[in-house]
């Protein structure tokens, strides 16, 4: 469609410029006393003498002679009357004093002239054998859309004298009175989203009141200039309220789950009055406005390939959308920047507010592979009433177990999976699906049927979190797998989790459950209805690492006060209070550990990812930024030029080249013994830590339903804290401290103590000896001399350092004998000192391994 208001051009120029202004041809009520037809002089003032209206077939009106000042209007009824032509208020009545009707309802046209018969103004609507053609000189083509009952057609804006069928609109009678103009139009009501490329019948225009007063409607517009539809009588809209019209109610309730107002081709909800054509908006380019009851454009909605220039938009049109997508206004400038947004919507897509939640109750913080599955299964056995699990891949077959001894001992438990995840259902995951349906688990997937027109809310059911007992909730960064929560916390992912208990967070998070589980929705499926159709594979075994997981992070528990914001994609996550207000609020640090970040937003190679663009303007302000990336192959392939290694590699060019406090890097997975780095954290100045499902990266953030849970509190981001820089290291493992074997020296005597036999895998850089006992370092050579003064035992204590703070110590233990009168020894002071000498050694060397041993466990502990 397109539309442009052109200048006035027709006869009436050579005479004046008074116009075919408003006709009511289908009254309610009786036909003839409700018929009439409206003159407006929008010229100077001119008498009519003689000038005629006539249908050109059935009857002709003369004027008498009437003077019509500038700027009033002649109401010429078809029924008696007796006429009031002194132009009281700037309006004269004529009257026709017809007994039968002259407007055909149907269809009809009209021929306004002057008294030389000089055509002045044209005017046709409807169709049948009542039409005629225009004069030559009048440029009309189309015959206007009839209305239907009780509306008038009226020109808009008010006296325009185009020779159109478009300048007509349907409105609700007003003779004598005012179309409407370009300007003063209401602002108070606007088109708020748009359903146009819709997957199945239902394509909709929500139109919202921002006034603080109920709003009549009726005879309002919907036109995308081919097709209208108006509002019914009596139609009321209250304030800061939206109504939804659609083509197809009942399609509607199915895929948005609650019920239009409006509909203009099917469903049992109230109709619209369709004028002419059914609106049909076109995928690629089309224009919807909103017009009041006197044709007046309110609000317009522009896009793809359309042509219109009129009221209610400027500029450019905005961007046509993907099959699905809706077009939601985000500001009011009546330009392609309301429409635009960093979000895709879709519909039956949830709206959740963001929401911070202060609580009593208590935190536990943990990691996989150390803790997590641990923690999960704790919980899993101690749980009494309800279980309700979300999560995108369920294979770990220990926690299956955990769940069917829940179900035995009587606990309601619900699962809900993503049922098309990248590379297929695994075959391990029906196993245990199989197993717990049958046992009593109620199962459904989010799952999409191209061949039942059924289409998911979302790209993926990616969320990772469970919810126990009306009052716990556990949000992870991990799929319930063997790597991701494992049973064996030698072997694993790196990733985040977190357990709160407390009932305002579990019922936050339950109310997204209940959404997502609904079995109304078209896309929540029953998974023992599709069980036979699951075409499932087999799983790819990560490639194991050279050696086991060696840190040792216990978890951490805390009760008190605490604050708490969800994060939810793709309700929140984009939302100026969650991820983003973490990074822009920064004043220190940010840590910043995911599986990956993508740089570019979607397909839009121009525009960045609006988190990392976050993190790059915090360096520029001075925080100081690190970026720790899963290494894994797939994340670094050479022929991706917006892989993880990309990213590190832009990153720290901005170190290098512009001096910011950031710096990045791919994690070294082998070294730390991960199976790979799939953590979506994020930390703010070890106050603030993001547990999340959410990688970075359009889809994750504005299609998926991911999970995430800010906590605001400085000892549970410590923990985080604590992890992240363990993982931040590119070597973990200790070097190995040798500082001699025990030692029988003489007092006075320079003893020499040598610990270069210490080694390290990637070497030692640090040297320190406390050659007094009393804790502190003295020396700092791996070379250092000590003459012992008193006679007594004593302990030399060295540690030795790598280049990446890993640490280990070794002792001497030496004996320290005074000197004696210098004398051949005899046999038995020689015995005596071998005896000596072999029980000491068997007594320290496997002392000094027992406490180099503890020691080494105590520094894995502490990371």
């Amino acid at each position: 469609s397109a539309f442009s208001l052109q200048a006035f051009s027709s006869q009436a120029d050579l005479h004046t410029k008074i116009v075919l202004n408003e006709v009511v041809y289908n009254p309610r009520g009786l036909e003839v006393e409700g018929e009439w037809i409206e003159l407006f002089n929008d010229g100077e003032s001119v008498d009519i003498q003689d000038w005629t209206i006539t249908d050109q077939d059935n009857w002709i009106f003369q004027f008498p002679s009437l003077a019509v000042p500038r700027e009033c209007y002649i109401v010429l009824h078809i029924g008696p009357g007796i006429p009031d032509s002194d132009f009281s208020d700037c309006v004269a009545h004529l009257y026709a004093n017809k007994t039968t009707p002259r407007l055909n309802n149907a269809g009809d046209d009209l021929l306004l002239q002057d008294g030389q018969g000089a055509a002045i103004d044209f005017f046709s609507y409807g169709s049948g054998s009542g039409l005629d053609h225009p004069p030559p000189e009048i440029e009309w083509t189309t015959p206007a859309t009839a209305v239907p009952e009780g509306y008038s057609s009226s020109v808009f804006p008010n006296g325009y004298g185009i020779d159109s069928h478009q300048s007509w609109m349907q409105s609700n009678p007003s003779p004598g009175e005012s179309n409407g103009e370009l300007s003063g139009v209401s602002t108070e009501m606007k088109v708020t989203e748009v359903y146009y490329n819709a997957h199945r019948d239902n394509e909709y225009v929500a139109i919202t009141s921002f006034s603080p007063y109920d709003t009549d409607i009726s005879g309002w517009q919907i036109t995308d200039l081919e097709g209208r539809v108006a509002f019914p009588s009596d139609t009321v809209i209250s304030p800061h309220c939206t109504f939804w019209v659609t083509r197809n109610s009942t399609s509607f309730l199915e895929d948005a789950l609650f019920q239009a107002h409006f509909q203009y081709e099917s469903g049992d909800v109230h109709s619209m009055v369709i004028i002419g054509n059914i609106p049909q908006l076109n995928n690629d380019g089309d224009e919807v406005l909103l017009l009041d009851d006197k044709g007046r454009v309110v609000d317009a909605f522009v896009y793809g390939y359309s042509g219109y220039e009129g009221p209610g938009w400027e500029g450019v049109p905005a961007n046509a959308l993907m099959k699905g997508e809706i077009a939601k206004r985000e500001s009011d400038t009546n330009s392609s920047a309301d429409w635009e947004s960093l979000r895709d919507y879709g519909i039956g897509q949830s709206d959740f507010d963001p929401e911070l939640i202060a609580f009593e109750g208590s935190i536990v913080a943990f990691s996989s592979p150390d803790t997590s599955y641990d923690v999960i299964v704790r919980e899993i056995e101690g749980a009494e009433d309800s279980i309700s699990i979300n999560v995108y891949e369920f294979t770990n077959k220990d926690i299956a177990n955990a769940l069917l001894s829940a179900l035995a001992r009587g606990v309601s438990i619900r699962i809900l999976l993503d049922g098309s995840p990248v590379g297929g259902v695994k075959t391990t995951e029906t196993e245990v699906l199989d197993i717990l349906s049958q046992n009593g688990a109620a199962v459904r997937l989010l799952k999409g049927d191209e061949s039942q027109d059924i289409h998911s809310r979302y790209t993926f059911n990616h969320g990772k979190y469970a919810l126990l007992d009306g009052d716990t909730t556990i949000v992870c960064s991990e799929n319930w797998g063997d790597s991701g929560i494992p049973a064996n916390n030698r072997t694993g992912n790196r990733g985040w989790g977190m357990l709160v208990r407390a009932e305002e967070v579990h019922d936050y998070f339950e109310m997204i459950f209940e959404s997502d589980w609904n079995p109304q929705s078209r896309d929540s499926v029953a998974y023992q209805q599709v069980r036979t159709g699951i075409v499932t594979s087999e799983p790819v075994e990560d490639i194991p690492t050279s050696y086991e997981y060696v840190g040792a992070f216990p978890d951490f528990s805390k009760t008190g006060s605490f604050r708490v914001r969800p994060a939810i994609s793709p309700d929140t996550s984009l939302d100026e209070s969650t991820v983003l207000n973490m990074i822009r609020s920064a004043d220190e640090e940010l840590l910043v550990e995911q599986f990956y970040i993508r740089p570019n937003w979607g397909s839009d190679k121009s525009m960045m990812n609006p988190y990392l663009e976050e993190v790059v303007k915090a360096a520029r302000r001075g925080i100081q930024v690190y970026v720790l990336l899963d290494s894994s192959w797939y994340n670094t392939e050479r022929d991706d030029p917006y892989d993880n290694d990309n990213v590190v590699a832009y990153l720290n060019a901005l170190n290098d080249g512009e001096g910011l406090p950031i710096q990045a890097k791919l994690i070294n997975s082998n070294s730390h013994g991960y199976l790979k780095l799939h953590n979506k954290g994020l930390i703010a100045d070890g106050e603030e830590v993001l547990i999340s499902s959410i990688n970075w990266n359009k889809n994750s953030i504005t299609s998926n339903r991911e999970i995430g849970i800010i906590v605001y509190d400085a000892d549970v981001a410590s923990f985080y804290r604590e992890l992240f820089f363990y993982d931040w290291k590119d070597d973990v493992t200790s070097p190995f401290a040798d500082a001699g074997g025990p030692r029988i020296v003489t007092q006075n005597e320079d003893v020499l103590f040598d610990g270069s036999s210490s080694f390290d895998d990637v070497g030692i850089v640090n040297f320190s000896w406390d050659l007094d006992g009393d804790g502190s370092s003295d020396r700092f050579d791996a070379q250092v001399k000590l003459r012992f003064t008193e006679v007594g035992n004593f302990t030399v204590t060295l540690m030795v350092e790598d280049a990446w703070g890993n640490v280990d110590e070794d002792i001497c233990l030496v004996q320290v004998l005074a000197p004696k009168e210098e004398k051949p020894p005899s046999d038995d002071m020689w015995g005596g000192l071998v005896l000596m000498t072999v029980i000491s050694i068997c007594i320290l060397v496997p002392a000094f391994f027992l406490l180099s041993g503890n020691k080494r466990q105590k520094d894995l502990k502490r990371g």
